[in-house]
């Protein structure tokens, strides 16, 4: 046999490729034209190469699948099974053209999990996304355990690759990631996602056994933990104010530029910059930069009693913003600028108004050095500590 369709559903024949592009194509997964039951490629130096149906010899050596990954959805498709659920492997969407490793069938509700081991590019995880949700799917995506790295139990080291996978059901739940370790059969559960820096993240893990994974446990979240938040970045605030900084590059070069250009050193800035934002994921600058451009050009410069809006502290911020359809998993709109001016306006600095407006109730200045920083820094925390419990 030799055409059979990929994961996508496009046809593979295999008269039209090069050795070398064989060797590569091994690496993926196909299906028989007839009985869309999987089937292997051969491509070696003796026999012509051909696709060849899977037998009871060669089902447990599926050739571009991991055993990591293969133990992974047959844990998920028996777990939801002894449920009673409808579950399927690799069902075939034919309108999209893609096999989630596992679909769930409940309540007219089709859920879509798909396991995720390696890196995929942006623009691959996004289509793949977009496509389940366009078919009616909602898709929920498990992160290989190999891929979690915690530097403590409460703050994560996060990228890129890793924040594309940030769901939110909606406004009344947390941010959240998913994790799964098929071999210690446990689900990971990262909550209450909040960028510390662009490379950390503070987090609230709940582990589950696999046997109490249910659609509605997924639904779960704890409480965010405030004092444990406010703790964590007390640390952090420190850190941001003592951390001997070599050459920065890229944003942070900029910011510091900025800063310089107003003859301000980040030692003095007000303790009210950098402060824990809920959605601040969706900046592409840390807390300190974005912030530190709202209070320096919007705020600061005004008296006690004047006015400013919403969109004066936006537009200074455009640029640094993702947009919403950045992060496909996540199903509301959210405002990490707000929630920065609500947290000022816990502090007593700012009062919101009608249309959008706020007016100015305090000055915050800069400080004059860096001791008087850091006990002003413990003081705001103090503060909000207070005013959220």
């Amino acid at each position: 046999m030799s055409r059979a369709l990929d994961e996508n559903g496009e046809l593979v024949e295999l008269s039209k490729y090069s050795h070398f592009e064989l060797s590569q194509l091994k690496k993926q997964k196909f299906y028989c034209l007839d009985c869309n039951k999987r089937v292997i490629l051969k491509a070696g130096k003796r026999n012509r190469p051909h696709f060849s149906h899977l037998t009871s010899l060669n089902s447990q050596d599926y050739y571009g699948e991991s055993n990591h990954h293969k133990l992974a959805t047959e844990l998920l498709y028996k777990t939801f099974s002894k449920q009673g659920l409808k579950t399927k492997r690799e069902f075939f969407i034919k309108s999209i053209k893609q096999r989630p490793d596992v679909t769930i069938f409940f309540n007219n509700t089709a859920y879509a999990f798909e396991f995720q081991s390696s890196k995929i590019s942006l623009n691959s995880f996004r289509k793949r996304t977009l496509n389940l949700k366009s078919a009616g799917f909602k898709p929920i995506w498990l992160l290989s355990s190999q891929l979690l790295k915690m530097k403590t139990n409460s703050i994560l080291r996060i990228t890129p690759f890793l924040s594309q996978f940030i769901h939110r059901r909606s406004i009344h739940h947390p941010p959240q990631l998913f994790f799964f370790n098929p071999e210690s059969q446990k689900i990971i559960i990262l909550e209450h996602i909040l960028l510390l820096s662009k490379k950390t993240a503070y987090v609230q893990k709940r582990i589950l056994p696999l046997h109490r994974l249910t659609l509605a446990e997924l639904k779960n979240n704890t409480l965010l933990n405030i004092k444990q938040l406010l703790t964590v970045w007390k640390l952090e605030k420190n850190k941001f104010r003592t951390k001997v900084r070599s050459n920065s590059r890229g944003t942070e070069y900029q910011w510091r530029l900025w800063l310089y250009q107003q003859e301000i050193h980040f030692e003095n800035l007000p303790s009210i910059i950098h402060l824990p934002t809920r959605d601040n994921y969706y900046f592409k600058v840390p807390p300190w930069n974005w912030q530190s451009r709202v209070y320096l050009q919007i705020i600061y410069p005004l008296k006690i009693n004047k006015t400013f809006s919403y969109n004066d502290c936006l537009s200074v911020l455009l640029k640094y913003k993702l947009p919403q359809s950045h992060y496909p998993l996540i199903n509301t709109r959210t405002n990490p600028l707000k929630n920065y001016l609500t947290l000022l306006t816990h502090l007593k600095v700012i009062k919101p108004l009608p249309n959008y407006k706020y007016k100015i109730l305090k000055k915050v200045t800069l400080n004059n050095n860096l001791n008087k920083s850091i006990i002003a820094d413990d003081d705001i925390i103090n503060q909000l500590l207070y005013n959220l419990k």
